[in-house]
């Protein structure tokens, strides 16, 4: 790698967001922020529990909570989400984030990969760019 190489790589690290640089720098992860997110749904005013989401992916102008009860549509953006919750939430995706306690494996399908997470069926696609932070991320866990 010659030195412009290398400064085109350190400018690429420094755009990604913090929890993204904190997934590949392997730092410390406190667990802050809220323990129940407001929905507003059919049936009314749902508590999440932050600990029973597995996922959280962004469909056009909805951000959809996947958890062991079901989905549920939520008020707040992607972006809002990573900043409360970047240390228990891994972005995967420009539209998705996942929990990292709820992850089991990547899938290959086709040319991309996906998330496994248990307890639901919702399975993020992995974008290229985040695929190493993923996979060390994993190799972290075992």
């Amino acid at each position: 790698m010659n030195a412009e190489q290398l400064g085109e790589a350190i400018a690429k690290v420094q755009r990604l967001s913090k929890p993204q640089r904190n997934l590949i720098e392997g730092g410390e992860k406190p667990q802050t922020g809220r323990s129940r997110i407001k929905a507003i749904s059919r049936r009314g005013v749902e508590l999440l529990e932050v600990e029973s989401i597995r996922c959280f992916v962004a469909d056009s102008k909805y951000v959809v909570a996947h958890h062991d009860g079901g989905e549920t549509i939520l008020d707040e953006s992607l972006k809002e989400l990573e900043g409360e919750f970047g240390e228990r939430f891994v972005r995967v995706h420009r539209n998705a984030l996942v929990a990292i306690g709820f992850i089991t494996g990547l899938r290959k399908d086709g040319g991309n990969y996906r998330v496994e997470l248990s307890g639901v069926a919702e399975q993020p696609l992995v974008s290229r760019r985040l695929l190493a932070g993923v996979k060390d991320l994993m190799a972290e866990m075992c």
